[in-house]
């Protein structure tokens, strides 16, 4: 093999490690989130289409607002496909303080995984990556029926509250990429849980910091 090829496997390998460890970064940003507000972590892949697999944490709220998992059967009969990680949300209220701190913690659940790349890993942070993030926050808004003069507000929130942890839960979200990397972007849900909450600084979600700070 020729100097210039072997110049160029090196480089192709390198851009190849540095992507998954970025992915990996972002994955990991995610599932640090979703372990601290209750989420089920099912599996996490950073390798071939990236993304958390989750259940949301179920909900029961006094002003009648509910997030419930749906079954293989209920997600076939309501969505069209068999799946054990489709919830249903209902009638939750906006102006309701449970119902609006759920949702805030579960919008920085979804951009978690580009706060991580941005704080982390700045050189290569690009926000069109987070598309796919920001419209599922948005889906999220939806549901839960923000009003339009707010839904700014609410996701800023969601990402104030995200940059918080996310920072505070560095060596946690690093010490989960790194994993994920050794293992080639793959790990399974109770595997990555147990080296979230073996490293965590805290296991506090505060949102007094974040409610009060202006929108």
């Amino acid at each position: 093999m020729s100097d210039d090829s072997s110049d160029l496997s090196a480089r192709l390998l390198k851009k190849m490690e540095d992507m998954l460890a970025y992915r990996s970064c972002h994955e990991a940003g995610h599932t640090v989130i979703r372990d601290l507000i209750g989420d089920t972590v099912v599996a996490v892949h950073s390798s071939q289409n990236p993304c958390t697999e989750f259940k949301l944490k179920e909900m029961q709220c006094e002003c009648g607002g509910s997030v419930r998992n749906l079954s293989p059967d209920e997600s076939e009969a309501q969505n069209g496909f068999r799946s054990e990680l489709c919830s249903e949300i209902k009638q939750p209220r906006p102006d309701c303080p449970d119902c609006r701190q759920y949702l805030i913690k579960h919008i920085a659940a979804e951009l978690a995984g580009d706060v991580a790349t941005e704080t982390f890993s700045p050189e290569m942070h690009s926000p069109y990556g987070s598309v796919n993030d920001s419209c599922k926050c948005d889906s999220l808004i939806d549901q839960f029926a923000v009003p339009e003069t707010f839904r700014t507000a609410v996701k800023n929130k969601g990402r104030r509250l995200a940059k918080q942890l996310i920072r505070r839960e560095e060596k946690t979200v690093r010490v989960l990429r790194d994993e994920l990397v050794s293992a080639n972007g793959e790990l399974d849900g109770k595997r990555a849980c147990e080296i979230v909450r073996a490293n965590l600084t805290s296991s506090e979600v505060d949102l007094e910091e974040v409610e009060s700070a202006p929108t």
